[in-house]
């Protein structure tokens, strides 16, 4: 038997298509690597939550919504690490 290749689900293809956009985009707001995986990832999180938002809107308006919810968790992030509240920065 032979096994296909699923297709992925739509928001993993969301990240494989946009990912470099989202780490670029998050890379404009903190220099640190750790940082940036923080902010993504708290990214898609929020993209998870709001997918069938997503999966209605067409292409050129679906990069937009992935460039401002990353970079509304960037700033939120931001925000948070000045207060103390949560450091993402590195030790040492």
């Amino acid at each position: 038997m032979s096994k296909k290749k699923e297709k992925p689900c739509f928001m993993e293809d969301i990240y494989l298509k946009h990912e470099r956009l989202m780490y670029y985009i998050a890379g404009k707001y903190s220099e640190v690597s750790v940082q940036r995986e923080d902010i993504v990832q708290t990214a898609v999180l929020s993209l998870l939550k709001n997918e069938a938002t997503l999966q209605r809107l067409p292409p050129y308006a679906q990069i937009n919504y992935i460039a401002a919810a990353v970079r509304n968790t960037a700033i939120n992030t931001i925000k948070r690490d000045q207060k103390g509240s949560c450091p993402l920065h590195p030790l040492g």
